[in-house]
């Protein structure tokens, strides 16, 4: 009864470092100097501007909460592949046929076993004999807490995507302030304007590179994660009704079909 959550996510990495080369090719081919990128300043105010906005934006323990989604986002996540899934269906059912042959009382030395911290606390209701109205409420609660709270953390990324070209915008005029005093020397000039649109482009590729894709990508987990969790509620539903095996194999799987084709159908979140 054991389950593993954690896939890599290699098309988070993919994307980032494609993106990452996709603009250095263009600065080549484009013969940009690479002197006139280079600017620490204009880095500063994007980065810095950026990332005081969002302090000031949400609460601490929302950044901590999006620093961790965006370790998942790169790293190992909790959303689970289409084999995965079917793994936690065929133990679904695998439990319901322990529990219609021993009891509900034989599972509880099992608990300890089971990774799948949502499906461990269903399975904990159970047979401590809670209703299955209490179990119900308990469980869609969490589904409803941890739906919000991913959705809160893929706003941190999404409303810093907001402010990234505006600071590479700041960036620019102070640049372009700055390039005031080269008025009588035109080559120089050229090069300080040049450098302020820098900022600019910091601005721009952090938000369309980086920021927004992987708001995007932490929406669509919260969305997976709530179809997934929502899956498991209905078969921890139907173990605690006495239905047949056979049978809930059957529902759940029926859930999983519409999930090939669009893994949010189930659970649609407004």
């Amino acid at each position: 009864m054991a389950f593993n959550s954690a896939s890599s996510n290699r098309a988070t990495w993919m994307g980032l470092i494609g993106g990452g080369l996709i603009l250095a090719g263009a600065v080549i081919i484009g013969h940009v100097p690479l002197h006139i990128l280079m600017q620490p300043e204009a880095a500063l105010i994007v980065l810095g501007g950026t990332t005081t906005a969002a302090l000031i934006s949400f609460s601490p323990d929302t950044l901590k909460g999006a620093w961790r989604a965006f370790h998942n986002a790169v790293g190992h996540s909790q959303v689970l592949q289409g084999e995965q899934l079917q793994a936690h269906i065929d133990d679904i059912t695998n439990i319901a046929s322990f529990v219609r042959k021993e009891g509900m009382l034989a599972l509880a030395p099992y608990l300890d076993q089971i990774e799948q911290p949502f499906l461990r606390k269903g399975l904990f209701l159970i047979t401590n004999n809670h209703s299955e109205a209490s179990v119900r409420d308990a469980l869609e609660a969490d589904i409803d807490l941890s739906t919000r709270q991913a959705l809160d953390e893929s706003r941190v990324f999404e409303t810093a995507g907001g402010f990234a070209p505006t600071m590479g915008l700041i960036g620019a005029l102070i640049g372009l302030m700055g390039s005031v005093q080269s008025f009588d020397n035109p080559a120089l000039l050229g090069q300080n304007v040049a450098g302020a649109f820098a900022a600019t482009l910091y601005g721009v590729a952090l938000a369309n590179l980086v920021l927004l894709p992987l708001a995007n990508k932490l929406r669509e987990q919260a969305r997976a994660l709530h179809f997934q969790k929502t899956l498991l509620l209905h078969g921890l539903l139907s173990i605690a009704n006495g239905e047949h095996p056979m049978l809930l194999g059957e529902k759940l799987n029926a859930y999983m079909r519409p999930s090939q084709k669009s893994a949010g159908q189930l659970a649609e979140i407004s």
